[in-house]
């Protein structure tokens, strides 16, 4: 007995010591499971004292072998513990998250106007610690019947899960974990499994939209034959663009299997010139398509409106509908801009907060979110990114997308495996370090430092440029962001002007020498391009405070002939000059503007000379800020469409070295001002009225308002 007790022992210690080692060696160790053949330890409640008990499931599984039952008669809040004695002395300090899913059977469904037959905002989640307790209590109902739900909350709290506290708990001795929830009328059924303290989110959703093509509208052209192989690429770079810029919490699926409508009808298409939404619903019932079978439909055609649509199809599916272009790049802006608005009937449909608008002046007359944005797809990435992973996974408890969870070996945000469309394997990273270059950016910052693209994760300085990528304002640019003021010419040879930088980024394989410099009346911008590319356009932002914002933004394009007018104009929004919120494209006349082009030895350049105007806030004076995007445009040949930085991508750039002419301070958003204080901004004088702080002056002056505009700053 003493040598077979001795022997247990010794493995006990080689035990404990296999353990130490793995975690000193970064080997995974997989999360304890709570919920997992242990249905004894559990407890059941409920607060009037009917009948609540607790049973191992064997049939309905969503982690390991089991799951628990809980099957009550109460009408009131009745939920599970664990375990039932109290005494789990459970260590989570170093964990993020509590995850756990839940599966319910409420017969109370429609009770008071309720979908789910639950009443307030569930499930409630309280961990009680030896010191007090925490509880945390959704915003709203997150509650869906008949239907695996996964909830990872947040064990310090946000804005979608309240967390209070009574007495003062201790997450270093969690001693109880309770999971909730109140029905209208009397019981209901609910299996809970999978419940694990986290050491980082693992949980996404996904929706799935149906494709479908009409191949011929209205006498338009019709579609391609070998659209879906056209049209599939881009759509696999909306679902990647979408999974990037939710921090991998959205996965939006284009069926593989679309719909094809051949039969032309003029009937197909209204006079604003899309498919009509009847027609689709009549044209899918026919072919056998269900209710609320997917989530999104999606409507390809020859028309050139693209929309979405409050109204649905097919249920409460939302239907939206994209123009075919034959530049395919349109295509991508188009399906994610107004996919984004699917995204954001989704949320409204399901009475969670309000998702940001993808135009910015419905976002600001509804009082939402409006980012300082360049244009299109980077727009709706700032949207998606200030969205936020926790409020993407609300959506699995509604019928507009479903729970799912990732392996993530490291706890660094990127799954490990090949399912999914970024992931280690992908990015070529390491699923056992979040951080392998030690460049202080885990994997899944990495990821995301760009709307379509990342920074290399196994390389520390990914452009190159000798500044690590945690310390580079544009990891993924080797460029000077300081635009030199001298002496140009547009006739001189570009390589007299000064140098930004040399890009590689689309067509791939590419590169492109970018100049930028000014002088007292000019901004100059200037590309070497490879090939013979007939057009560029150069996209401004003076202020670099967002191309939705003011109605000083700038699209210039150069063409063979000179100034294409068609093409440069001012985008009046936030506000227009009438001081009205607007989105309107107003042309403008090609004045004092120079521009040059020459192809020659397989290279074209490019430059152009840009007025500076204080119409357009371009006023060429030391820390002026403009936001730049240049691309390269082959009408008809989308594969030839090119762009010196990311598509959509503006990159501020700081104008230095001009004579002074204003010695006023800079207004700044940190400083607080007192009344008749003198300060300068983007080239203007401006006097406080009274107190004011952070009431930006070119934004807040006026009649009403707290600063003065005194005009030009010269003193």
């Amino acid at each position: 007995m003493k040598k077979s007790l001795t022997i247990i022992n010794r493995f006990k210690q080689t035990s404990k010591w296999l353990l130490a080692t793995s975690l000193m060696c970064g080997l995974p160790v997989i999360a304890q499971e709570f919920s997992e053949g242990n249905v004894a330890a559990w407890g059941a409640f409920a607060d009037d004292n009917a009948a609540a008990n607790v049973y191992l499931d064997s049939a309905r599984v969503k982690d390991g072998s089991s799951s628990i039952r809980l099957e009550t008669a109460s009408g009131f809040g009745t939920g599970v513990r664990y375990p039932a004695s109290a005494n789990l002395n459970f260590n989570a300090s170093g964990k993020t998250h509590l995850g756990f899913w839940l599966y319910t059977e409420n017969p109370n469904a429609g009770v008071a106007g309720s979908a789910t037959g639950f009443q307030g905002n569930q499930p409630i989640v309280t961990l009680t610690t030896s010191g007090g307790s925490y509880t945390y209590t959704p915003t709203q109902i997150l509650i869906k019947n008949n239907s695996w739900v996964y909830y990872e909350i947040p064990l310090a709290g946000n804005q979608s899960w309240i967390r209070t506290s009574t007495g003062t708990p201790n997450l270093a001795d969690v001693d109880q974990i309770e999971i909730k929830a109140d029905t209208w009328e009397y019981g209901f059924t609910a299996n809970i499994d999978g419940v694990k303290f986290l050491d980082g989110p693992k949980g996404y959703v996904e929706s799935k939209v149906l494709v479908v093509y009409y191949m011929d509208a209205n006498s338009k052209p019709k579609l391609p034959v070998n659209i879906e192989g056209v049209f599939r690429p881009k759509l696999n770079k909306v679902t990647e663009f979408y999974w990037r810029n939710s921090g991998m919490s959205y996965l939006v699926t284009f069926d593989t299997q679309p719909v094809y409508i051949n039969q032309p009808a003029n009937v197909q298409v209204d006079n604003e010139g899309w498919v009509k939404r009847e027609v689709v619903e009549s044209d899918l019932r026919a072919l056998g398509y269900l209710d609320n079978q997917y989530d999104a439909v999606m409507v390809v055609s020859r028309s050139s409106a693209n929309a979405a649509y409050w109204e649905p199809v097919l249920g409460n599916t939302p239907y939206f509908s994209v123009g075919f272009f034959d530049d395919i790049q349109d295509n991508l802006f188009v399906t994610i801009h107004e996919f984004n608005h699917v995204v954001d009937s989704f949320f409204a449909s399901n009475g969670f907060a309000k998702y940001p608008h993808a135009h910015p002046s419905d976002a600001l007359n509804q009082g939402e979110f409006v980012p300082d944005s360049g244009i299109d797809a980077d727009l709706n990435a700032k949207i998606i990114r200030h969205w936020g992973r926790d409020n993407f996974l609300l959506l699995g408890a509604s019928q507009s997308a479903e729970s799912k969870i990732f392996e993530d070996t490291d706890n660094d945000g990127v799954p490990n495996g090949i399912d999914l469309p970024i992931t280690e394997a992908r990015l070529g990273s390491s699923p056992n370090n979040k951080d392998a270059d030690k460049d202080g950016l885990t994997d899944l910052e990495e990821a995301m430092a760009g709307i379509y693209s990342g920074t290399n994760p196994n390389a520390a300085d990914t452009d190159s440029d000798g500044v690590n990528d945690k310390l580079d304002a544009e990891p993924l640019y080797a460029i000077n962001q300081n635009i030199p003021f001298g002496t140009l010419n547009v006739n001189a040879d570009i390589s007299t002007w000064p140098k930004a930088g040399t890009q590689s980024f689309i067509p791939a394989g590419n590169t492109s020498d970018l100049h930028i410099g000014a002088d007292a009346n000019y901004l100059y911008v200037g590309a070497k391009v490879q090939g013979d590319q007939p057009n560029l356009r150069v996209t401004l932002d003076p202020g670099a405070d967002g191309f939705f914002y003011g109605y000083s933004n700038l699209h210039v394009v150069l063409t063979p002939g000179g100034f294409d007018s068609n093409q440069y104009m001012k985008l009046e929004t936030f506000p227009n000059a009438s001081g009205v919120y607007s989105e309107v494209g107003t042309w403008l006349p090609v004045t004092g503007f120079q521009g040059r082009r020459v192809a020659n030895g397989g290279w074209t350049t490019f430059q152009l000379a840009i007025p500076k105007s204080a119409l357009q806030n371009l006023l060429l004076v030391n820390g002026d800020k403009i936001g730049v995007g240049v691309s390269t445009e082959v009408p008809a040949q989308s594969s030839l469409t090119g762009s010196i930085f990311e598509t959509a991508d503006l990159v501020p750039f700081s104008l230095t070295g001009a004579p002074d002419i204003c010695t006023l301070p800079q207004w700044s958003s940190a400083s607080p001002y007192g009344g008749n204080t003198v300060v300068q901004y983007s080239g203007k004088k401006y006097r406080a009225k009274w107190w004011t702080l952070n009431e930006r002056p070119d934004l807040n002056s006026g009649v009403y308002h707290v600063w003065e505009n005194l005009g030009a700053c010269n003193n």
